[in-house]
C-alpha cells in the first residue's frame, strides 16, 4: 500500500516537471514571454502561410477562450484586429511577425482587460481625422500588458483611452503621424524602456492620467515634446532621455508630479516647461545645449527646482515669469549662458546654486518683489524696477550686484571678487532706499553713504557710492577693477580729486542727476569709462588724465559742464570726449589725441568749443552734430579722417588749424554758418561744403592739398571770400548742383593742375575780384557761370596781356582789358593790374556799365549777387552778438543751478556713409548708455 503511494506521486511529480519543461522550452521559443501573465489556457498556433490551427489572427481571437494564447507565426498579417477577451498574443518577433492595417481603422483594438501582447510589429493605422487611430488602442480596459514589440508608421503609436494599471515596456514607436504613447483618463500606468521618437507630436502624451510611471524611456526628435503631461498627477518621470525635441518634458496643469534624473538637452526651445502647474519636484535633471531655455516656468508656483544641471543653454539656464514661492536650490550652472531669470515673480528662493565653466550663473530679477538669493556662488545678481528683495551671504565671482530703478534692497555680507554694487535708477528712491551693509569688493569694503552732508570716506575703500550726498570729498583713494570706481546719484556740491582709478569694468567716475561737483586731478586708465555724466549740470572737469579707455569722457544730456585742461589719450573704441544731446558745454584746452576720435557731440547745441589739441585720431580731430556750436582756434592735425567736420545750422568755425588730415574740414547740411580756417597739407581737400547754403567761407588758408583747396559739393548761397587757396592740385572745386554761390576777393595761385574747376551742371555761380596766378590751367567752367559781378568787373588773370586801350568802344584807362576777351573764354573784364578793383570806385554810372557788348552774357538784374563787405560786417557782429550771447547764457546757468531734464534716450542716429571722392564722410556715433 505505501509502495502504490510512493509510486502515485513520483507520476505526479514527474508530470508536473514535463509540464514546467514543456512551458520553459515555449518562452524561449516565443521570445520572453510577458512574465506578468500566467499561462493558464490553450494554445493557438496562427501562420498565414498554412499548416497551423488558423491563418488568421482574428479568427483565432474569436474561436479562442479567456487564458488562451495565441502564437503568430512570421508573416505580414493585413488585418484590423478587436481583442475582446483575456488572452495572450505573441509574434514570433517584432523583425518577423507584422499586422498591418493598411490604414484601416486601429491595428489592434483592446476592449478587454487582461490582455497581453508581444514581439510583434504593429503599423498602418488609418490616418483619418479626427479618430484618432493608433496601432494598438486601449479602451477602458485593466491589467493589459503590451512588451517587446515596434508600433511604428501609425498615426498614433499606443492609445489608452481610460485604461489603468497598464505595463508598456521595451516597445519601439517611431515615425508615427501622432504621439508615440498617448494616456487619456488613464491611471497607475507603467511606462518603462520603451523608444518615442521621430513621432509628429510629442513622444509619449499623458492628459489627465494620474499616477503614472515614465521610466527609462528614450523620447528623442519628435516634433512637439519628448515628454508632454497636461492636468496630471502624482506622475513619476525618471530616468527618461528626451532630446532633439521641440521640447523635452512639458508639464501644463500638472501638479505634485516628480520629474527627476532626466537628460534633456539639444531641444529646439525648453528642455523642461511648466506652465500653471504648482507643487512639482524638478531634480536632477541634465539640461544642456537647448536653443532657448534649460527650464522654464510661467504661471507655476511652489514648485521646487533642486540639483539640476543647466550647461549651455543658448538664453538661460532657468526662467520664471509669474511665479510664486518656488524654490530654485542646489543647481549647477556652466556655460555663458548660465542666468536665472526672475520676472514678476515673487516670494521665491534662490539659494545655494553655483556657477562652474564660463561666465556661469547670473541671476536676474525684474519687475519681483520679495525674493530672497542667499549663499548662491554666482558671477551676477541684476535687479530692476523692483522692491524688497533680499540678497545675502553670496560669493560673486568677476562680476557683481547691479540695481536699475528698484527700492528697498538689502545687500549684505556678500564677497565679491571684482565690480561690486553698481546703481542706477531716475528717482532719489532708486539711490538712497537701500540698506547696503558689510560687503567687500577685492576684500575692501565698499561704502555707501546715504543722505550725507560733508565727511570723507575711509581710505581703504574698494568701492564708493554716494547718494543724496552733499558737500563730501573724495581724495586720494586707489580704486580698482569694479564696476564704477566712485558713483554719485542726486549728489551735489561734492570734491571729488587726487584719485586714481584704473581697470573699472564700466566707469572710473560716473554721476546721475549731480549737480555742481568739481572732479579734478584724477587720473582714469584703463577703465571702459574714464567719467561719464548722465543729466548732471554745471560741473567742472578739471586736469584729469585719462589713457587707455575704450570711451574717455562722456557727457550725456548734461548741460553748463566746463571740461578743461584734460587730457585724453589712446580712447579705444569712442572719442576722449564724447557729448551727447547737451546744450552750453565749455570745452577748452583739453589734448584729445591719439583716440578713435577727439571730441564728437551728437544733437549738442550752442557749445563753445575752443583751444584743443585734437591730433592724430583714427577718425576725427572734432565732430559736430547740432546748432550754434562755437569751434575755435583748435587744432585738428593728422588725423584719418576729418580735422574738423560740423553738421547742423548756424555754426561757427573758426580760427582753427587743420592740417596733414584726410579732409581738412568738411561742412555738412548746414546754413548761416562761417568757416575761417587754415587747412593745408591735407590728403585730399582743406575744406568741403556738402548740401549747405547760406553759410560764409571767409579768410581760410587751403593749401599744399593732395586734391581740392576747396570743394562746394551740392550747396548753393555759399559766399567764398578772401581765402588763399594755392598749392593743390584743383584749387577750388565746384560740382554736383551747386548753384548760385560768389566767390570772390580769392588768391586762387600755383595750383598743380586746375585753379578753378566747375563741373556742368552747376549755374549762376559768380566768380569776380579774384587773384588767379599761375596756375597750371587757370579755370575750366563747364556750366553757365559768370565770371565778374553785375557791376562788370572780373578778376585779375597773370596770364592776361591784352590791352585797356578803349577797344571796340570800352572805356580805356580804367584798368579793365578791352582786348583779348573774353579771356580764355570766361571772363569779359579782366582786371590788368593785381589791385585793380583795390584802387578804383566804380558805380552804376560808370560808361562801363552801359556797353551793350557783352549783354547777353550778364545778369540783366543789374543786382550784385555777392555777399557785400557791409554783409561781411553784418555777418561778424551777428557771430559777435553769437558768441557774447551764449557767455552771458552759461554763466546765468552755471548761477542759477538750472534744473535737469527728467528723462532720457538712449536712441543713436545714424550717419551718412558716403565715401566718394566728392562727398567724404564717416559715421557718426551716439555714446553708449552704462547700466
Amino acid at each position: 500500500m505505501e509502495l502504490s503511494e510512493f509510486k502515485k506521486r513520483s507520476i505526479s511529480t514527474f508530470l508536473i516537471f514535463s509540464l514546467i519543461s514543456i512551458g520553459f522550452v515555449g518562452l524561449l521559443f516565443f521570445e520572453d514571454i510577458i512574465d506578468e501573465t500566467t499561462v493558464t489556457g490553450s494554445i493557438i498556433n496562427v501562420n498565414d502561410d498554412g499548416g497551423a490551427d488558423y491563418t488568421r489572427i482574428q479568427d483565432a481571437i474569436d474561436n479562442a477562450s479567456s487564458g488562451d494564447t495565441i502564437n503568430v507565426w512570421a508573416g505580414t498579417y493585413y488585418e484590423n484586429i478587436i481583442i475582446n477577451k483575456s488572452i495572450t498574443l505573441i509574434g514570433n518577433s517584432p523583425g518577423n511577425t507584422t499586422i498591418d492595417g493598411n490604414e484601416k481603422g486601429h491595428v489592434i483594438f483592446i476592449t478587454s482587460d487582461w490582455v497581453n501582447i508581444s514581439g510583434l510589429t504593429v503599423k498602418n493605422s488609418s490616418q483619418n481625422m479626427p479618430v484618432f487611430y493608433a496601432g494598438i488602442k486601449l479602451d477602458n480596459v485593466e491589467n493589459i500588458t503590451i512588451k517587446n514589440n515596434n508600433c511604428s508608421d501609425n498615426f498614433g503609436g499606443i492609445l489608452l483611452n481610460n485604461s489603468n494599471s497598464v505595463n508598456i515596456k521595451n516597445n519601439i514607436c517611431n515615425n508615427n503621424s501622432w504621439h508615440g504613447m498617448n494616456g487619456i483618463y488613464s491611471n497607475r500606468n507603467k511606462f518603462i524602456n520603451n523608444t518615442f521618437e521621430f513621432n509628429g507630436a510629442n513622444g509619449i502624451d499623458l492628459f489627465k492620467s494620474s499616477s503614472n510611471e515614465l521610466i527609462n524611456n528614450k523620447c528623442n526628435s519628435n516634433n512637439q515634446s519628448g515628454i508632454g503631461l497636461q492636468q496630471t498627477k502624482s506622475v513619476s518621470v525618471i530616468n527618461n532621455t528626451c532630446s532633439n525635441n521641440k521640447h523635452g518634458i512639458e508639464l501644463g496643469y500638472c501638479d505634485s508630479n516628480n520629474i527627476e534624473n532626466n537628460v534633456c538637452n539639444f531641444n529646439e526651445q525648453y528642455g523642461i516647461l511648466l506652465w500653471d502647474s504648482n507643487q512639482n519636484i524638478i531634480g536632477n535633471n541634465i539640461n544642456e545645449f537647448n536653443s532657448d531655455y534649460g527650464i522654464y516656468i510661467s504661471g507655476a508656483n511652489n514648485n521646487t527646482i533642486s540639483n539640476n544641471t543647466l550647461n549651455s543653454n543658448v538664453d538661460s539656464g532657468i526662467s520664471i515669469s509669474f511665479s510664486n514661492n518656488n524654490t530654485i536650490e542646489n543647481n549647477s550652472f556652466s556655460g555663458d549662458n548660465g542666468y536665472i531669470f526672475l520676472d514678476f515673480s515673487n516670494n521665491n528662493h534662490i539659494t545655494k546654486n553655483t556657477r562652474n565653466l564660463g561666465d556661469g550663473l547670473v541671476i536676474s530679477i525684474s519687475g519681483s518683489d520679495q525674493n530672497y538669493i542667499t549663499y548662491n556662488e554666482i558671477s551676477k545678481i541684476s535687479i530692476g524696477n523692483s522692491e524688497l528683495n533680499y540678497v545675502a551671504d553670496n560669493t560673486l565671482i568677476n562680476r557683481g550686484i547691479s540695481l536699475y530703478n528698484s527700492n528697498s534692497i538689502t545687500i549684505m555680507n556678500n564677497t565679491f571678487s571684482s565690480y561690486g554694487i553698481k546703481i542706477w535708477g531716475d528717482s532719489l528712491s532708486n539711490w538712497n532706499s537701500h540698506e547696503i551693509i558689510n560687503n567687500t569688493v577685492n576684500s575692501k569694503p565698499v561704502v555707501y553713504w546715504k543722505n550725507a552732508n560733508g565727511g570723507t570716506p575711509p581710505a581703504d575703500s574698494g568701492q564708493i557710492i554716494l547718494a543724496n550726498c552733499t558737500n563730501v570729498i573724495v581724495e586720494d583713494h586707489n580704486i580698482f577693477n569694479v564696476s564704477s570706481g566712485i558713483e554719485l546719484g542726486f549728489s551735489n556740491n561734492n570734491t571729488i580729486k587726487n584719485n586714481n582709478l584704473s581697470k573699472n569694468l564700466e566707469v572710473g567716475i560716473y554721476l546721475r542727476n549731480s549737480n555742481d561737483n568739481i572732479i579734478l586731478n584724477n587720473t582714469c586708465k584703463n577703465n571702459y569709462v574714464g567719467i561719464y555724466l548722465e543729466l548732471s549740470d554745471s560741473n567742472i572737469i578739471n586736469n584729469n588724465f585719462y589713457s587707455d579707455n575704450a570711451w574717455g569722457i562722456s557727457i550725456f544730456r548734461s548741460n553748463s559742464n566746463v571740461i578743461k585742461r584734460n587730457i585724453v589719450n589712446l580712447i579705444t573704441d569712442r572719442s576722449g570726449l564724447i557729448i551727447y544731446e547737451s546744450d552750453l558745454n565749455i570745452i577748452s584746452e583739453n589734448n584729445m589725441s591719439y583716440n578713435q576720435e577727439g571730441i564728437s557731440l551728437t544733437d549738442s547745441n550752442s557749445n563753445y568749443i575752443f583751444n584743443n589739441s585734437c591730433n592724430s585720431n583714427n577718425l576725427s580731430g572734432i565732430d559736430v552734430i547740432g546748432e550754434s556750436n562755437i569751434v575755435e582756434n583748435n587744432v585738428c592735425n593728422s588725423n584719418n579722417w576729418f580735422g574738423i567736420e560740423v553738421i547742423g545750422e548756424s555754426n561757427i568755425v573758426e580760427n582753427n588749424v587743420c592740417n596733414s588730415n584726410k579732409f581738412g574740414i568738411s561742412i555738412r547740411s548746414t546754413s548761416n554758418s562761417a568757416i575761417s580756417n587754415t587747412c593745408n597739407s591735407n590728403n585730399r581737400s582743406g575744406i568741403i561744403v556738402i548740401f549747405s547754403n547760406l553759410s560764409t567761407v571767409f579768410d581760410n588758408t587751403c593749401n599744399f592739398n593732395v586734391q581740392n583747396g576747396l570743394m562746394i559739393y551740392n550747396s548753393s548761397q555759399i559766399t567764398v571770400r578772401q581765402n588763399n587757396i594755392s598749392y593743390n592740385k584743383i584749387g577750388i572745386n565746384i560740382s554736383l548742383n551747386s548753384n548760385n554761390n560768389n566767390i570772390f576777393e580769392n588768391i586762387i595761385s600755383f595750383n598743380t593742375e586746375i585753379g578753378s574747376l566747375i563741373n556742368s551742371d552747376c549755374n549762376n555761380n559768380y566768380l569776380y575780384h579774384n587773384f588767379i596766378i599761375s596756375n597750371k590751367q587757370q579755370a575750366i567752367d563747364n556750366g553757365t557761370n559768370f565770371w565778374n559781378n553785375s557791376n562788370r568787373r572780373g578778376n585779375y588773370w597773370s596770364d592776361y596781356t591784352g590791352l585797356d586801350n578803349g577797344a571796340a568802344g570800352r572805356v580805356a584807362g580804367n584798368g579793365i582789358g578791352d582786348t583779348d576777351i573774353p579771356h580764355l573764354g570766361l571772363d569779359y573784364y579782366p582786371f590788368i593790374n593785381s589791385s585793380g578793383w583795390l584802387s578804383q570806385n566804380y558805380t552804376r554810372e560808370d560808361p562801363i556799365y552801359n556797353d551793350s557788348k557783352d549783354n547777353d552774357t550778364l545778369n540783366e538784374t543789374g543786382d550784385d549777387p555777392s555777399s557785400s563787405e557791409d554783409e561781411n560786417v553784418g555777418w561778424s557782429n551777428f557771430r559777435i552778438a553769437i558768441i557774447i550771447f551764449i557767455i552771458i547764457l552759461v554763466i546765468s546757468i552755471m548761477v542759477i543751478n538750472r534744473k535737469k531734464k527728467p528723462t532720457k534716450d538712449n536712441g543713436e542716429p545714424g550717419k551718412i556713409n558716403n565715401k566718394s571722392e566728392h562727398e567724404p564722410t564717416k559715421n557718426s556715433k551716439k555714446p553708449k548708455k552704462i547700466q
